[in-house]
This record gives structure tokens, C-alpha cells and sequence, in this order.
């Protein structure tokens, strides 16, 4: 059912009358579709930044989540303070973030997890 008259002689009025109302259609259900389909095919959000990780923590991110990942605590006691940086883990998250840093691949050979390497 039409909203304007065929003498209707505005802009909107002329653009109703010569419109391909087939491929209008066409037009806004594909997009309809895409817009589904796309919600439905992004992942999950996921943690991008994290702020008092243990380097297991750091490690199974990677796995799981996206290929990147910033450490960023806007208190650096969080960061110190955490377990990552207790004193019986302190040189052990050092020693992996400093391997981190210089670009060396994560090895790491679990029991539950298996074997896997991350560059």
C-alpha cells in the first residue's frame, strides 16, 4: 500500500514512484540478514586487557582468547601485590614476561592441558 499520491510532486514523492520497490526490498532484506548473520558469527567478547594476571593465566588467554593482550593496572600495587608476584612466583612471571618481551614463543607441556607453542 502506497503512502504517496501519484500527483505527489516532492522529492519523496518522485523517488516512491520510480523506485524498484523489487530490489528496495532485495536491498533491505539482505542487509537484514547480514546484520543477523553477523551477530550470530561474532566470538564472545573477550578480555583484551588484564591487570594482576599469573603467567598461566597470561597463557591460557592466548589459547582461548585473541592474539593480543596488554597488561594494564592503573594501580601498580594490583599488578605487585597479585599472585603472579608472590614470593613464590615472582621469578617465574618475571622470567616469562621478560621471555615475552623479547619475543620468544610460550612452550609450555601440561598434564591436563597437553603440549602447545605460541609465537
Amino acid at each position: 500500500m502506497s503512502t504517496f499520491a501519484r500527483t505527489d510532486t516532492s522529492l519523496l514523492g518522485r523517488w516512491w514512484w520510480t523506485v524498484d520497490r523489487w530490489t528496495l526490498a532485495a536491498m533491505v532484506a539482505i542487509a537484514a540478514v547480514g546484520a543477523v548473520l553477523t551477530m550470530a558469527a561474532s566470538p564472545p567478547a573477550a578480555e583484551r586487557t588484564v591487570t594482576e594476571p599469573t603467567f598461566e593465566g597470561l597463557t591460557r588467554a592466548f589459547v582461548e582468547g585473541p592474539p593480543s593482550l596488554g597488561i594494564f593496572s592503573d594501580e601498580g600495587g594490583q599488578f605487585l601485590g597479585g599472585h603472579g608476584m608472590n614470593s613464590d612466583n615472582r621469578q617465574k612471571t618475571l622470567a616469562a614476561l621478560n621471555g615475552l618481551w623479547d619475543g620468544s614463543p610460550i612452550r609450555r607441556t601440561r598434564q591436563g592441558d597437553g603440549a602447545y607453542t605460541l609465537y
